[in-house]
């Protein structure tokens, strides 16, 4: 993990494709498809995706599963399929299949959610989206506040969308 946090995101994948082979866990397999991603192999990172259990293998990792797949559907120009994967991740914890996310994970998959549909021009949903992280956000670890504010200002929804943005 180290190596992955150093953005060194060819060793990272090296080491963790060693503990998976060695362990046979799939445990950090989203950080695996994000190194993927990172080479500029987003197909790679979705065909990994595929293999995680249908359970959820941990809170975190599962919340960051959907993002790295919403990131890399993005990547491949799918910017509706990213939107629709973290719907449905939302959609879930709602109903109760996320009952043991925490907050700050749950903030991030609705702030990787407010970023899709900022890029897919779907503005004044992107505004009330980051507002609502931005009142829940009381450690202030993104900077969904700045974008709801940029957001809001006149002529915002006529600019170009807007390129991704690293997660938070």
């Amino acid at each position: 993990m180290a190596a992955y946090h150093a953005g060194e995101y060819a060793e990272a994948s090296r080491e963790l494709r060693a503990y998976r082979r060695l362990s046979g866990r799939s445990d950090y397999l989203a950080v695996l498809a994000d190194c993927e991603r990172a080479a500029g192999r987003p197909d790679a990172a979705l065909r990994l995706l595929a293999e995680a259990p249908r359970t959820h293998p941990g809170h975190s990792e599962w919340v960051e599963q959907h993002i790295v797949e919403a990131g890399a559907r993005r990547d491949l120009g799918e910017v509706g399929g990213a939107i629709l994967v973290l719907r449905d991740a939302l959609a879930a914890i709602r109903k109760g299949a996320g009952a043991g996310v925490d907050a700050d994970d749950l903030i991030r998959l609705r702030y990787a959610y407010a970023d899709c549909l900022q890029a897919a021009g779907r503005t004044q949903e992107a505004l009330l989206e980051f507002a609502e992280i931005a009142d829940s956000d009381d450690s202030a670890m993104t900077d969904a506040a700045e974008r709801a504010a940029e957001l809001s200002v006149p002529g915002a929804d006529e600019a170009e969308p807007a390129p991704p943005r690293t997660q938070p």
